[in-house]
Formats: C-alpha cells, sequence, structure tokens
C-alpha cells in the first residue's frame, strides 16, 4: 500500500491500525487515542460512518479513527461466501512528522494563562441583568459564574481543588470577588448558563471561518 496518495487523516488512520489494538462489539469498533488513554467509538457500517472523536463530531468528516477501523476490516472473502475478518495490519514505511518544537513549548508552558485571557475577553462582553427588586444576597455577576464555570471544567480537578486557580483568577483582574465552591457547582448545573455558553463557542471560533474549508461547518 503506497502511502503518496493518502490524505493526513488517513496516514494517521493506517498509523493507528497498524500499531494499535482495536476490537470490536458488533458493529461498534472501539478505537484508542493516539495522544492519551481515552478510546472512540466508531460505526463503520452506518450510512454516514460515525465517530465520538472530537475531530468527526466537530467537522462532521471522515477521521483518523474510521479510517483505522477500514484498514483493519479489510476483508478476505473465503470461497463458500464466508468473510474472515483482520483485526489488524502491517506495514513497513515508519511515519514520521515535523515538528515545531520551540511553538509547542510556548504554546505547552502558557496555555493556562491563554486560556484565561480569552476566557476573560469573551465573558467580559456577557450583559448582566438587571437587579430584580427586593432583598437577599447579591448574586455572582453573571460574566464572573460562567468564567468560573468554564474554567472549572478546563482545570478537571474537584470544585474544592479548583479554589487555588480561581483565586489566582481573581488576583489577576479576571472574576471580581472570591467565589464559594458549591456556588461554582451550582454554576454548571444552571440550564440558563447553556445559551450563553454556546454564544461563547460561536464567538470564539469566529476568527477561524476564514480557514474553514467545509461551508457546512462554518460559523457565521
Amino acid at each position: 500500500m503506497s502511502t503518496a496518495t493518502l490524505s493526513p487523516r488517513e496516514q494517521r488512520g493506517l498509523a493507528i491500525a497498524a500499531t494499535m489494538k482495536l476490537s470490536h462489539r458488533g458493529n461498534c469498533w472501539i478505537v484508542p487515542s493516539q495522544t492519551g488513554v481515552d478510546k472512540y467509538n466508531v460505526f463503520p457500517k452506518r450510512k454516514v460512518p460515525h465517530c465520538t472523536c472530537p475531530d468527526h463530531e466537530a467537522t462532521g468528516q471522515d477521521c483518523k479513527h474510521i479510517y483505522a477501523v477500514r484498514f483493519a476490516m479489510k476483508r478476505k472473502q473465503n470461497a463458500d461466501g464466508s468473510e474472515t475478518v483482520t483485526e489488524s495490519v502491517t506495514f513497513t514505511k515508519k511515519m514520521t512528522y515535523s515538528q515545531n518544537w520551540p511553538m509547542y513549548d510556548l504554546a505547552q508552558t502558557t496555555e493556562k494563562r491563554r486560556f484565561q485571557e480569552l476566557l476573560h475577553d469573551l465573558c467580559s462582553r456577557i450583559p448582566q441583568p438587571e437587579k430584580k427588586p427586593g432583598r437577599g444576597r447579591p448574586k455572582t455577576p453573571l460574566a464572573d459564574a460562567v468564567f468560573a464555570a468554564c474554567f472549572k471544567v478546563y482545570s478537571t480537578v474537584s470544585t474544592r481543588r479548583f479554589m487555588c486557580d480561581l483565586a489566582d483568577a481573581r488576583d489577576q483582574g479576571y472574576i471580581g470577588k472570591d467565589v464559594h465552591f458549591t456556588s461554582v457547582a451550582g454554576f454548571l448545573e444552571n440550564p440558563e448558563l447553556t445559551p450563553i455558553l454556546y454564544s461563547l463557542i460561536v464567538r470564539a471560533a469566529l476568527p477561524l471561518t476564514a480557514l474553514e474549508t467545509n461551508p457546512t461547518c462554518a460559523l457565521g
């Protein structure tokens, strides 16, 4: 098999099929991630093949995991009409990809800071609803609530452990005041934040519209 005519996704799929263990239960194939401990479910026999990885769900295109399953499902037709499924393939050409290590290192070492800057910029444009008349403790500003909820998910730690990160964000001016960890948990369960979060996703993706090659995925 020549890799010269394969797309980058196909080449990565070929590498997965050749070097990793794929398994399947019925029509669902389980494909490991190349970069971590995650596993993705691939359904290659659907009318439109589907994978649960972020790449496929974001673009709708065949991802490397779908290609990996296709390579792994190379079939041998037997004389009696039955099929033998080969669950792995072998290829001898080693695939190498260039890496801009200085830029990679810069991105990795400044990621959390850049994330907070971007998130604060997005949240700063969220309008604060008018305060309803009546007594009661003042609510956390909506921009602070959305910032805290998004930053908590990004941190991947518990709400209690997240308090140190949130205090640092307060010191940097990204939120206006301290927020209790129980309040952060409440923000995550508040359905009123859902449309706001969707709007932030769209707004954050707008700079990429000039690079989008699939018009059905473009954001306007």
